[in-house]
């Protein structure tokens, strides 16, 4: 039976396989997709400004359009920001074995996550805290390179 011990080796070798491929490979997939769409929308509403606090809420001035799609752009990239960062947050909380892997290669989810948390809160404002945290979604998802 020497011919048992190879056929063995192979079995092992595609359980391994299959094990990472399941467990790192298809969800490094999924980060890589979501990463491009959080890439897209963070260079999609990069150059949304603050509105003017003289701007909001006067009831004696006129509703201008001009202001009213600004704050609807503005609300767009809160809620756009908002969802990456929830994605990254809950990808890296449930994919232990793929952030493993993608940590060793320079991608931090979590961290990410919570850039575009922290960005989605602080976009209505020019800033340090702004700043701060698109650099560290461009430098958690290897963007800015």
């Amino acid at each position: 039976m020497p011919w048992a011990v190879p056929i063995a080796l192979g079995a092992v070798g595609a359980a391994i396989g299959w094990v990472v491929l399941e467990f790192v490979g298809k969800p490094c997939r999924v980060f890589l997709d979501v990463k491009k769409e959080c890439v897209e929308l963070l260079v999609l509403f990069g150059n949304v400004g603050p509105i003017g606090i003289e701007l909001r809420d006067d009831p004696l001035r006129p509703r201008d359009p001009g202001i009213i799609g600004k704050e609807e752009r503005l609300r767009s990239a809160q809620e756009a920001f908002r969802k990456c960062g929830s994605k990254l947050q809950t990808f890296a909380k449930t994919e232990t074995l793929a952030v493993f892997a993608l940590r060793a290669i320079g991608f931090r989810p979590l961290e990410a996550g919570r850039g575009f948390i922290g960005l989605s809160n602080s976009i209505s404002e020019y800033g340090e805290t702004r700043y701060q945290n698109r650099l560290l979604v461009e430098r958690s998802l290897k963007a800015g390179d």
